[in-house]
């Protein structure tokens, strides 16, 4: 798409995972028409994987939940944003009440900021008063930073895009090296 097709372009740090890269937002008549990984992104150098470059259009999907629901009798019916924050507090506080602090946690997602992580565990340490605390990433990602732990003795990330720059050799697995890409035009 050429940039005369859209009123702006917004550039933003994609919320999918810890990696943080750049991304070039195009926006129509009010709305996120396409995404676009930033050239000049220092984590990921022109490039994104789909969930960044995509997963944008979910927010206009038909299926996507636009009200609470609230299950009574085994079914769903609709209820006010206050109706449902009202069930969940009750909940809570039950929850709460009949088993103890300990019976509940809260999982933080790697797409939050930091500040939203923080808020979550403060509300969960000072209002629930329980230390049971997880995040996502670590979860979804354990059989990965299992396997980087023995392979590597080491469960974090490696390497970098730079790093390419600077190898000797490289594995390539799932794509095709005789296709050009930005990085062969970087070489």
């Amino acid at each position: 798409m050429s940039e005369e097709r859209f009123d702006s372009t917004v550039t933003t740090t994609c919320g999918y995972c810890g990696v943080g890269c750049r991304l070039e937002a195009r926006v129509r008549d009010g709305r996120i028409v396409s995404i676009a990984p930033a050239v000049d992104g220092p984590a990921n150098h022109g490039h994104t994987c789909l969930k960044g470059r995509f997963a944008h259009q979910f927010s206009r999907s038909r299926d996507r939940l636009t009200t609470p629901l609230i299950r009574e009798d085994g079914e769903l019916r609709e209820a006010t944003w206050e109706e449902a924050t009202a069930r969940i507090v009750g909940e809570l506080a039950r929850i709460k009440d009949d088993h103890g602090p300990d019976a509940i946690a809260g999982l933080a997602s790697s797409r939050a900021t930091n500040e939203d992580c923080y808020v979550m565990a403060r509300l969960i340490r000072a209002a629930v008063g329980t230390n049971n605390i997880d995040n996502c990433s670590r979860v979804c990602h354990s059989p990965t930073s299992y396997a980087l732990r023995r392979s590597l003795g080491l469960s974090g990330a490696t390497g970098s895009f730079d790093d390419i720059d600077h190898a000797d050799a490289a594995i390539l697995i799932g794509v095709n090296p005789t296709a050009v890409t930005q990085w062969s035009a970087r070489a």
